[in-house]
């Protein structure tokens, strides 16, 4: 027979208000959210006035008369988005793998980006489960995906739609670059068709997507603004917020005016309500100016050197950053959650100025025990830049190849990493370079 007993334990817990946990999570916002937050609060509260002002998608490059436009990466990956259409319970292990694989291979235009015979080398996939593997990946939505090349992306969309019109299908394989370059009387002469057909045919041509994903289908792309500008003049760093849009922030003083005069005591105590929001919002708002200035100055002094000429710099942890400001690593971590920070030399992701947490072997080690030294986004950069300018141009590396050669120095990262980071540098994949 079981016994039960009663026991008396004392606990301490920490306990979050509402007010501080939705302080936390201002302070995560980043400029988009911030300004949708507080359209939504003014339409909310009638004690608001608030007024975004500016441009919200542009801003000056730091020391130049030039506007930009920063496309904001998707949360979804291409992989996630994909194996979503596939019932993986149907296919065997090695399909499973397969298309795994293939999808991690796959970057964010659609276009598999490493043979199939490669990968089949490098994994130990039977090179016809892989080819067997692709062909039911073109058959997804986007029609297309995981094609090689445009040319058998627009093939495949028309193999879907049960075209065989043998003119368009010459144009695709053939005479591309001529329907870019608007040379008809080349496609006409070439084909011995008359240019009547060959314009059909290119308007057909135009209702295709050469680029099946480009970005994840039914999301369209963000743009980031920067929420910390560095300018640096006559030896020092000058850290700003970048809060020019908005305009105005403050109490309306009618209705607080009214709260104090009025004899309803309902409209009173709904109006106190509201004034006791504003004022937190306000704090809150502070606070987070405050906390993102005070990470700001100590990103430009840490980083100053990377900030003026470039290169890779010294990596830092946010538990350093932390202990310096006095504050708790994960107030760091909210803070600098999609923010981006511009400086003279263009703009950067401001997670990305810390270590990314891979540790390399075969850096040397300042530690008297041995300990691995985190790499930095940064220097990942170099390496990877490093390989590229020393590969065969006849021959370039695959991301996948390129993963492997940094793990042989030390650098463990995945083969979508490795691509977002040339993406970051503008290189491109091993097509572009190989007829660069």
């Amino acid at each position: 027979m079981m016994k039960l007993d009663c026991f008396v334990v004392q606990e301490q817990k920490q306990i979050l208000s509402q007010c501080v946990v939705e302080s936390l999570r201002i302070l995560t916002m980043d400029t988009h959210e911030l300004m949708a937050f507080m359209v939504r609060e003014q339409d909310e509260n009638p004690l608001v006035n608030f007024a975004a002002a500016g441009r919200r998608h542009e801003f000056l490059i730091a020391g130049r008369d030039e506007l930009r436009d920063i496309p904001a990466a998707n949360e979804e990956t291409v992989q996630e988005f994909l194996l979503s259409q596939l019932r993986l319970e149907n296919y065997t292990q090695d399909e499973v793998k397969a298309f795994r694989i293939l999808t991690e291979s796959i970057d964010e235009r659609g276009f598999l980006t490493s043979p199939v015979e490669e990968l089949s080398e490098i994994f130990q996939i039977p090179l016809s489960v892989l080819h067997s593997c692709r062909g039911v990946l073109q058959t997804l939505e986007p029609v297309g995906v995981g094609s090689a090349s445009v040319e058998e992306c627009l093939l495949r969309q028309l193999d879907t739609v049960g075209c065989d019109d043998d003119v368009l299908r010459a144009i695709i394989t053939c005479h591309l670059s001529d329907v870019a370059k608007g040379k008809i009387g080349t496609i006409t002469r070439a084909l011995k068709v008359d240019a009547g057909r060959v314009r059909r045919c290119i308007n057909t041509l135009r209702t295709l997507s050469p680029k099946p994903l480009n970005g994840l289908p039914g999301r369209p792309d963000p743009y980031v603004i920067p929420d910390i500008l560095l300018s640096h003049e006559n030896g020092f760093w000058t850290v700003e917020l970048n809060d020019k849009w908005f305009e105005r922030f403050e109490v309306c003083d009618y209705y607080e005016k009214l709260a104090c005069e009025t004899q309803d005591e309902e409209l009173k105590e709904y109006l106190k309500q509201k004034s006791q929001r504003f004022h937190f919002l306000n704090d809150a708002i502070k606070k987070r100016h405050n906390t993102l200035l005070r990470i700001g100055q100590s990103l430009a002094v840490h980083h100053s050197r990377f900030f003026l000429r470039g290169g890779s710099f010294e990596p830092l942890t946010m538990t350093k950053l932390a202990d310096e400001l006095m504050m708790h690593p994960s107030t760091v971590s909210r803070a600098v959650k999609n923010k981006y920070l511009q400086y003279p030399g263009g703009v950067c992701e401001m997670r990305s100025l810390f270590a990314s947490g891979i540790s390399s072997s075969n850096f040397p080690s300042n530690s008297s025990c041995g300990a691995s030294v985190e790499t930095s986004r940064e220097e990942i950069k170099t390496r990877i830049r490093e390989l590229i300018d020393g590969e065969n141009r006849a021959k370039p590396y695959s991301d996948q190849y390129l993963t492997l050669l940094l793990a042989e120095q030390g650098i463990k990262i995945s083969r979508r990493a490795v691509a977002k980071y040339r993406e970051e540098m503008f290189v491109g994949d091993m097509y572009d370079r190989r007829y660069a």
